[in-house]
């Protein structure tokens, strides 16, 4: 993601976050080349810094902080870049599979908040 020259540092953050359906054992989150640290993100608006980030398999939710603090000048771009490490696969987790599970007889739309009852 490159932010523009007209992203001002006094513009206020975006808090994106994002969920994902494979288990992953890395994500990485860089801000201009620099490796930012996962668990980053504070509770209070006030203290978002962009690549700020959390990542939990757990949940398979990822989320991350973008701004324009910190430019070089007013007129540096700001890059972005959230890459993943390589998929883990199920000999490598604790998985338990249940092979008797009733398949569903209708679809679910990600789009649909009704269909994901634990959000």
């Amino acid at each position: 993601m490159d932010l523009p020259y007209i992203w001002n540092k006094t513009d206020k953050s975006i808090y994106f976050t994002h969920t994902y359906t494979e288990y992953r054992s890395d994500w990485n989150l860089t801000k201009d080349g620099e490796l930012k640290r996962n668990g980053t993100i504070p509770e209070s608006e006030s203290q978002y810094w962009g690549g700020q980030n959390f990542w939990n398999n757990e949940t398979a939710e990822i989320a991350f902080i973008v701004d324009g603090k910190g430019k070089q000048t007013p007129m540096s771009p700001v890059v972005y870049a959230l890459t993943a490490a390589p998929e883990i696969v199920a000999e490598d987790i604790d998985v338990l599979e249940d092979e008797d599970a009733p398949v569903e007889d209708f679809e679910r739309y990600w789009s649909d908040v009704a269909n994901w009852p634990n959000y």
